[in-house]
């Protein structure tokens, strides 16, 4: 992988072609990632390279994906869309087949949470059904609600795990404004389609 911070730096695995154009030739397994454009300038921002400060921030975690894995391709993506306010745009080339990781940080979902999607969701339309039992804050709950829903501290150990995917965008509560009014009003949540995509990696045993 090829990284540049410079002006002009978008010329980089480019070759002379017909008419005066610029094609890009990049050997297999080579990925090029530039602050801008052939024909920008890099800006600079307190001392160093605008691009370079949030590159670092996104191999610093920013860019990772729920299982923590930082790729070229992601860290394009958050550079390019930190970048959006400003003229500058980075330049992404690749020859590849497969993306490697470039460092792996702490996943925002635990990997064994996520393990545990397809137990949560026996197919990606399943509809989780939740009560006030799920809930272990009780205090806008009414006696006779209480009553009838005890607390379950297995119920409270699943809905902590769903809450967590909750966040993350992997799960979402369905005619409810939050995981919380789900459970108070005997709702149910569903996976999203990220949510469905991690499932499928968990059922696969990719996780």
């Amino acid at each position: 992988m090829i990284i540049l911070d410079s002006c002009h730096s978008g010329h980089a695995g480019e070759i002379p072609s017909l008419g005066n154009q610029a094609i890009a030739a990049i050997g297999d397994g080579v990925t090029i990632l530039t602050a801008c454009h052939r024909e920008q300038t890099a800006a600079e921002e307190n001392g160093q390279g605008l691009f370079t400060g949030i590159l670092l921030d996104g191999l610093n975690g920013s860019s990772a994906d729920i299982c923590g894995r930082i790729t070229p391709a992601s860290v394009y993506s958050h550079v390019d869309q930190t970048l959006g306010p400003w003229e500058q745009r980075p330049i992404y080339k690749a020859n590849v087949q497969t993306f490697v990781t470039l460092r792996e940080v702490s996943p925002r979902v635990p990997r064994e949470v996520l393990r545990r999607l397809p137990n949560y969701f026996p197919d990606a339309a399943y509809t989780f059904p939740l009560d006030p039992s799920y809930e272990p804050d009780r205090s806008g709950m009414s006696v006779e609600m209480k009553e009838k829903f005890p607390p379950n501290e297995g119920h409270q150990r699943v809905f902590a795990e769903l809450q967590q995917c909750n966040r993350h965008g992997l799960v979402m509560p369905v005619d409810a404004l939050h995981m919380y009014h789900a459970a108070l009003e005997s709702k149910v949540c569903k996976l999203t389609a990220l949510g469905a995509h991690y499932r499928r990696l968990a059922e696969l045993n990719r996780i």
